[in-house]
């Protein structure tokens, strides 16, 4: 005769596993694959004039989210086009709630960088064409060495990235 569980133990185990399947559930994915009843039209217009825009002493930054540019469909997900002036520097910062990816579009060379977890850095130089990416909460910079505007675009993933 195999050994019996205690009632308690058994309710335990039924638990833990009605649990366990309720919390397996993948994460949504951010972009919707239907149109939403209230969007028309998937496209955002003039991006460097139409978004957020912001000027520093490293250049022009124009940003977009779902929330600031009625797109519904693109739900967590933050897009920024950069104009970098030469020798034009986006200072070391973070953000706490998102990855970025980065594609250089048009002059250049940008110095780019982070400090992984282990204090390691990683720095490289971009070309018009490559891609390179910024782990989520790792401190990152970029820094136009070239003579031109540098232009580029980061999408982040998520609606509030932050930026430290």
């Amino acid at each position: 005769m195999a050994p019996s569980l205690p009632k308690s133990m058994l309710l335990q185990v039924a638990l833990f596993l009605v649990l366990s399947v309720f919390s397996a559930r993948a994460d949504p994915d951010p972009l919707a694959d239907f149109t939403p009843s209230n969007q028309t039209s998937f496209v955002f217009r003039s991006l460097g004039t139409n978004g957020v825009v912001s000027v520093s002493a490293g250049g022009k930054r124009a940003g977009l989210s779902a929330h600031q540019c009625n797109l519904p469909s693109a739900d967590g997900i933050t897009y920024v086009r950069f104009e970098m002036a030469p020798c034009g520097v986006n200072e070391p910062h973070i953000h706490p709630r998102a990855s970025e990816i980065l594609t250089l579009v048009s002059g250049g060379a940008l110095q780019v960088g982070f400090v992984d977890t282990k204090s390691t850095p990683h720095i490289d130089l971009i070309y018009p064409g490559d891609v390179t990416i910024f782990p989520q909460g790792m401190m990152h910079f970029e820094i136009n060495l070239g003579n031109t505007t540098a232009l580029y675009f980061s999408a982040l993933n998520s609606e509030n990235p932050g930026t430290l």
